[in-house]
């Protein structure tokens, strides 16, 4: 791996320059890859010290995945006056990443040209730990190399299996005696149980983080259609319920449909007295149709055996969006949602308008302004209800960020852009650019992490009254919005 980290280097424009400034001899450097053995959303150390003044040398990183698959970064820099080289504070004159970032190399680890990519952002597996490389190349000879590693989670993080208990997922339990702030966390429409790694890091923190599946695994729906809200009551009862889960109300915190089944089982259950809502929308939408979906445009949530109303297009994809995907562009989906609120009557829209004013407690909306999946305005009608009724509410908006903007912090973005939308054949375009989504993906984790611990008061306390309110209201009484279907939408 370290040969293909190299060989990518020399290939690099002006590479040549660094075999040219010195004969390799003279004694190695000494580098710094800390703080060694920190959890891998700490700021990054990569420090290079002891180089004549005015040496071009190449920084690398390598690591390898569960897949066995070699990962690869780098970085071309000149060193200062004193022999240093620190990426926190230069940036690189060629590589995988642009600016100045202690995180660049992290960040920017990518697979070799050709390899295929399944999945956005890799999965670490289930160990503890990633395990890396850091070296120094001068004049095309490594002269200083080290191995370090980063948790994935803290010692002592304990799960709890629930699949017997009526919820299909894992309980997440910080280190150390309880009770904790508990948060219901939920995946978007690749189904399954939401972000393993996410969860234990939360927990990390702090936080009883329970992770749920709702469709896509044994024991749930294989599809994502007619969702029963009352299989996320079950889940709250399961986790306010758990001796070392606080007793302040929890949190519920999901993505893309997460974020927009997040805001969903915060107005239907008062136990919930936090959400955060991530890429997520105001509305409801319909089911996801494709491998996740029902293959039709049909409702993704029912409440009292009755799908809750929903916006689906009214007409399908276009010359326009499908021409990117021939010439081997990722086809933008958001044109779906566009004609889906631009067609709905006010009276269509207000009915799968979700009534995010009856959340009891704060809000956190967080946003992609460059998101080609849904747009960032589909969650601007969530953030102006609770204004209007003076709730707490916070609404961030990343300008350059896409669409994957949740999840495990310093994990590689470089995928980030885009995924597969039908295997080895087509792309759907998630935009932003791997910097900006990599920034937010840190932005989002610490700031949910802050905002569930303050809102959720950590430490031990009375529960709030009362459970589940799925009684009638002006969104559950209207009719549903099946009466013009999409005939080839994507949701998300």
């Amino acid at each position: 791996m370290r040969r293909w980290a190299r060989a990518a280097a020399a290939a690099a424009p002006g590479a040549l320059l660094l075999t040219a400034c010195t004969t390799g001899q003279g004694p190695e450097p000494d580098v710094r890859t800390g703080p060694e053995g920190a959890l891998i959303d700490a700021s990054a150390e990569f420090l290079v010290e002891g180089l004549p003044p005015g040496e071009e040398a190449v920084l690398w990183l390598h690591a390898t995945d569960p897949q066995g698959r070699d990962w690869a970064s780098w970085a071309s820099f000149t060193s200062d006056e004193e022999g240093r080289v620190d990426p926190a504070s230069q940036a690189p004159e060629a590589g995988t990443y642009d600016d100045a970032d202690a995180e660049g190399l992290l960040r920017s680890l990518r697979l070799p040209d050709g390899e295929p990519v399944r999945s956005p952002v890799p999965v670490p597996g289930e160990g503890p730990e990633l395990a890396y490389t850091f070296g120094v190349d001068v004049g095309g000879r490594t002269v200083a190399e080290e191995e370090f590693v980063r948790l994935l989670h803290a010692p002592g993080v304990r799960t709890e299996r629930t699949d017997d208990q009526g919820v299909v997922g894992d309980l997440y339990l910080p280190p150390g005696p309880g009770p904790h702030p508990g948060v219901l966390l939920l995946g978007g429409s690749e189904g399954g149980r939401a972000s393993p790694s996410l969860a234990a890091l939360m927990a990390s923190h702090g936080l009883a983080v329970l992770s749920i599946a709702y469709f896509g695994e044994e024991g749930v729906p294989e599809t994502l259609e007619s969702i029963p809200l009352e299989y996320t009551f079950d889940a709250v009862d399961l986790l306010s319920g758990h001796p070392d889960v606080s007793g302040e109300g929890v949190g519920v915190m999901g993505a893309s449909k997460g974020g927009e089944l997040a805001l969903l089982v915060g107005a239907h259950d008062r136990r919930v007295n936090a959400a955060v809502s991530v890429v997520g929308s105001s509305y409801v939408f319909h089911a996801p149709p494709g491998p996740t979906g029902a293959g039709a445009a049909s409702g993704s949530w029912s409440l009292d055996g009755n799908d809750l109303p929903y916006l689906a297009p009214t007409q399908a994809m276009s010359l326009r969006d499908t021409a990117p995907g021939f010439l081997g562009r990722p086809w933008r989906l958001d044109w779906s949602a566009e004609n889906a609120v631009e067609q709905a009557t006010p009276q269509e829209r207000e009915a799968a308008t979700i009534p995010t004013e009856r959340i009891d407690g704060p809000v956190l909306i967080i946003s992609g302004a460059q998101d080609a999946l849904w747009p960032h305005w589909l969650a601007d009608e969530g953030e102006e209800r609770r204004d209007a009724a003076g709730l707490p509410t916070e609404r961030v908006v990343h300008p350059e960020a896409g669409h994957l903007i949740m999840g495990v912090p310093n994990l590689p973005s470089t995928y980030s852009t885009a995924a597969p939308l039908i295997p080895d054949i087509a792309l759907m375009d998630l935009g932003g650019d791997p910097a900006a989504n990599a920034e937010a993906v840190d932005d989002t984790f610490t700031r949910s992490v802050a905002f569930f611990k303050e809102a959720l008061k950590e430490g031990s306390g009375e529960a709030p009254e009362g459970g589940p309110e799925p009684e009638p209201d002006e969104q559950a009484e209207a009719p549903t919005g099946d009466g013009t279907p999409g005939q080839e939408g994507e949701g998300t």
